[in-house]
């Protein structure tokens, strides 16, 4: 449990180490996941370039992945419709979150995209949690381990719930193949 004090402590470094990184369109944060933004996302000779084969939509659009990139492209799609506000709970993402890239990485020849519209704020939230959820990290080592890599920005309440919720860290209860 954090108190408010630690959270915006955490906010600041974050924005501190950020401010140092380019902001770039896909950044690899962890072997064969990438975090993305809207243009990559749709760009069918990036995504098959990258051997992309599942995409997490962080910010799902009303309208289907093929609307977007057509056919012929062997894409696992998930779209979760976390909303533009940013008070939207996005802790109920977690877990599928987690469980989507968990599977996909099941596969050695998997590479996962999660993506959201400028790739800093839900798809960043989501995979946070996901470090959280399948490998056992505290908040402050999953912000640290990836803004090594990508400059993120997730929003004050997103934070609050990546540091308030009790996210499954127990291996018995965790549905996760890495903690199974």
């Amino acid at each position: 449990q954090f108190s408010r004090k630690n959270r915006r402590s955490l906010l600041g470094n974050l924005t501190w180490n950020c401010a140092l990184l380019k902001e770039r369109h896909v950044t690899n944060v962890w072997p064969r996941v990438f975090i993305g933004d809207e243009e990559i996302a749709t760009d069918r000779d990036v995504l098959r370039e990258m051997c992309i084969t599942h995409i997490l939509n962080a910010a799902a659009p009303k309208k289907a992945l093929n609307y977007y990139l057509g056919t012929g492209l062997h894409i696992n799609y998930y779209g979760l419709p976390t909303t533009d506000r940013r008070c939207s709970d996005i802790s109920k993402y977690f877990m599928p979150a987690a469980k989507f890239i968990d599977k996909a990485l099941d596969k050695r020849a998997s590479k996962v995209l999660i993506c959201c519209k400028q790739g800093v704020e839900h798809s960043a939230t989501l995979f946070l949690a996901y470090l959280m959820i399948c490998h056992d990290m505290m908040v402050e080592e999953a912000i640290d381990h990836v803004i090594k890599s990508r400059r993120i920005r997730p929003s004050r309440d997103f934070l609050k719930k990546l540091t308030c919720e009790k996210i499954c860290t127990d291996k018995k209860k965790c549905k996760c193949t890495i903690l199974s």
